[in-house]
């Protein structure tokens, strides 16, 4: 998910922003929510369910992908979240030219095709979205997660923090929030 904020971002040259949270939100079924906001330059609303929640399909409306390999990672979270819980991908999404949409989206395992369960533009005082631009996004996430596993999340969040020093982290979990400022424009 960062990694796709970071791309989003850069694509514009936007210095990203981006707010990561992890919260235990039900110990007894290890139920999870993992949230993502970034300012980049969101998804236009009409390719956003396919790039969100069908494999072999790209999320990328720019000339190319600056990190990661395969682009599954938002995909992944979309799958495991159908195939493990009864909670939709809550996304909102507010790109170039377009209001800021809110999707309630499941993934058909079987046929590799999204399910848009709701659709709809936000109104002004519900916003989600921050900045002018962005996307975000919610998935509820069945998980066992060790502290040793906890602290390698934090890690990859503070090294990325290292090797992208215009950017601001935020990672907000059960044990408090933490932000990476940037130390360079």
């Amino acid at each position: 998910l960062i990694e796709n904020s970071l791309d989003s971002c850069e694509s514009n040259h936007i210095l990203p922003h981006i707010t990561l949270s992890l919260k235990m939100i039900d110990s007894q079924n290890d139920l999870w929510l993992i949230s993502c906001e970034d300012n980049g330059i969101g998804i236009p609303s009409d390719k956003l369910p396919v790039a969100v929640c069908s494999f072999l399909t790209s999320g990328k409306y720019v000339e190319k992908q600056q990190r990661g390999l395969f682009g599954v990672g938002l995909k992944m979270i979309a799958a495991f979240s159908t195939k493990d819980t009864d909670h939709p991908l809550r996304v909102w999404s507010k790109s170039i030219d377009e209001p800021e949409y809110y999707f309630d989206l499941r993934t058909d395992i079987g046929t590799n095709k999204p399910i848009v369960l709701e659709k709809r533009i936000v109104k002004e005082a519900e916003r989600e979205i921050e900045a002018e631009f962005g996307f975000k996004v919610e998935a509820v996430l069945r998980a066992r997660l060790s502290p040793v596993t906890r602290n390698k999340i934090y890690d990859y969040i503070s090294q990325t923090s290292v090797v992208n020093p215009y950017a601001i982290l935020t990672f907000d979990s059960d044990e408090g929030s933490v932000t990476f400022e940037r130390r360079t424009r």
